[in-house]
């Protein structure tokens, strides 16, 4: 009876490590039988390097795919970008996901998308007192990255007017000739 008890909190981590392992992340190139909308809730498991910016628009239902966009400096193992800084640009619905990866230089428009982010502030008490709005039918700007202390972080807002999401859109406008195959791919595979 005592091995059998000893036994079950081993095979419940091993379950719980198995689930973790079946959340997909948009990081190999080409098209996928998968959808993004896990990966970005499972944002602090998704392969990631010190200093990244990960960040994403997920149109409300049947408005569009949801575009997710990260740039990393290609130092993790599971990135297999040996070191060099990396663009991946992730276009998907329900069914699908077409993946483009390229280095972060080939997309010119980069660095500003990069400062964009960089230079956003985000209020804690916007519209604090001015009672519960409860949106039903709204896109969803997402900010996930890495600090220089290797701490991840991550937002989301319905607001298309909160700070975050206008400098997500401002970037994701910015990207728009690098987000351009991955989008292409995505609706040349639906046809």
């Amino acid at each position: 009876m005592k091995g059998l008890l000893a036994l079950f909190p081993i095979l419940l981590l091993a379950s719980l490590a198995q689930a973790e392992e079946s959340v997909w992340h948009p990081i190999e190139a080409g098209c996928h039988e998968q959808s993004p909308y896990a990966s970005l809730r499972d944002w602090r498991n998704a392969p990631r390097s010190t200093s990244t910016l990960r960040f994403a628009v997920e149109p409300d239902t049947g408005r569009g795919p949801t575009v997710v966009v990260a740039m990393d400096t290609g130092l993790n193992r599971a990135l297999k970008a040996d070191g060099k800084p990396v663009l991946l640009v992730a276009v998907g619905d329900t069914f699908r996901t077409c993946v483009t990866r390229v280095p972060l230089s080939a997309c010119e428009a980069a660095p500003g998308a990069r400062e964009t982010l960089l230079a956003t502030e985000i209020p804690v008490g916007r519209d604090h007192d001015s009672g519960f709005i409860l949106r039903l039918h709204a896109a969803t700007f997402h900010l996930q990255w890495t600090d220089g202390s290797g701490q991840g972080n991550a937002v989301s807002y319905t607001d298309d007017q909160h700070p975050v999401s206008l400098a997500v859109g401002a970037a994701m406008k910015k990207l728009d000739q690098c987000i351009a195959p991955a989008m292409k791919a995505y609706r040349d595979r639906a046809s």
